[in-house]
């Protein structure tokens, strides 16, 4: 029975190892699973923020070529200066159009500042995504090269209008106005467009922010229920292992107390019973010649015999209040708590006894047919070894 309880125990503990096993699986799984998605985001919001890094400096760089431009329209003495003012500006859109490239292809964004006399680089990577939601931009500052140079060349145009003193310098001078306003005209749209495409990147990153948020609060609502549905069935196993001990054990009382064949109690619960009475009153009975019944008959003929001897104890005992017991192959005890004994009356209660059992056969059912028994019969009251000596 031990070995028994062991098994389920032992089924059960690996049940249980199991369950948590998983559990543990689960979480990593999960924990796994949702740390990939973040950082697949969090990569994202990163990429972003670079594209708007390099947009801003495009944006300070398109400005400083509308200033250099202003400059331009202001030199009007120095061909030299108007010539390094070009180059600046052709320099200037050379380098935003490579920008620009970046931000709709996406590529490694350098920049040389300079403070204070020190110089110091900026690199910025970006990768455009595949499939991306983003916006393209779109700004050609081809252009800009365009108005700067015809510009420069309405500037000398005007210069000789001055130095000729040209009537049509007052028309030169108008179509230099109507130029530099087309100009202003251009880089407003240039630089609405950068700030719409930064609009437009900052509202991703706060979809990707808020895809984050939710994003973690799905992994705490998974986690914690994966957590408390491991200790529901981890509770759940403990009851049932606990239970099945508690099952087992009464099995086994059962079995210690329980006469299996007669279901009357057995020779361990009348030890039992005799140990905890003050009075102990024993009534020892035993069939007479009951292996002869065996040998001629077979165990399972004896075997209904001895259930019809119990049956018919019972049937005596019921109004009697003795409890009855099954001490070995062929023996029965009747037992009671008497703390009022009288010879007399368990004398004349075994008179009615015998007399009632000699008229009583037991029928059985394999033989079709009964059996009369015979029988004899010990009382004791003694506290010590009743069994022993009952007499």
């Amino acid at each position: 029975m031990a070995q028994l309880i062991s098994k389920v125990i032992f089924k059960y503990i690996l049940f249980l190892i199991f369950c948590f096993a998983s559990s543990i699986v689960l979480v990593v799984s999960v924990h796994f699973l949702f740390n990939t998605l973040s950082f697949r985001l969090e990569e994202k919001s990163a990429n972003l923020r670079a594209k708007i890094d390099i947009s801003r400096h495009v944006q300070n760089d398109i400005s400083e070529l509308h200033i250099v431009l202003l400059e331009l329209s202001a030199a009007t003495t120095s061909k030299a200066t108007r010539e390094a003012k070009l180059n600046a500006i052709r320099a200037k859109i050379m380098q935003s159009q490579k920008d620009i490239v970046i931000l709709n292809q996406g590529g490694i964004f350098r920049k040389t500042l300079s403070q204070n006399g020190i110089d110091s680089s900026i690199i910025i990577t970006y990768l455009r995504p595949f499939k991306s939601e983003e916006k393209r931009l779109d700004i050609d500052l081809a252009s800009i090269e365009t108005l700067a140079e015809t510009i420069a060349r309405l500037l000398v145009q005007r210069e000789q209008f001055i130095a000729e003193n040209n009537p049509h310098i007052l028309s030169a001078v108008s179509e230099l106005r109507a130029f530099n306003a087309n100009l202003s005209q251009t880089f407003e749209r240039i630089e609405a467009a950068l700030q719409e495409n930064i609009n437009y990147d900052y509202a991703l990153l706060e979809e990707i922010k808020a895809q984050n948020t939710t994003q973690n609060r799905w992994y705490t609502l998974w986690e914690v229920s994966i957590i408390l549905l491991s200790v529901l069935i981890i509770v759940f196993v403990i009851y049932r292992i606990l239970q099945q001990i508690l099952d087992l054990y009464k099995e086994l009382e059962t079995q210690l107390y329980v006469d299996a064949l007669t279901k009357l109690k057995s020779r361990t619960a009348l030890l039992r019973d005799i140990k905890g009475a003050k009075h102990p009153s024993v009534i020892v009975i035993d069939i007479t010649m009951f292996r002869t019944i065996n040998e001629l008959y077979g165990v399972e003929v004896g075997n209904e015999v001895l259930q019809g001897f119990a049956s018919s104890l019972k049937v005596f005992a019921k109004n009697r209040d003795f409890r009855i017991y099954r001490i070995s192959g062929d023996e029965f005890v009747f037992f009671k708590d008497d703390a009022h004994i009288q010879i007399e009356h368990y004398t004349q209660l075994m008179e009615t006894f015998f007399h009632t059992m000699s008229h009583k056969s037991i029928y059985v059912p394999s033989l079709e047919d009964t059996i009369y028994l015979e029988m004899s019969a010990g009382i004791s009251f003694d506290k010590l070894n009743p069994l022993g000596t009952a007499d």
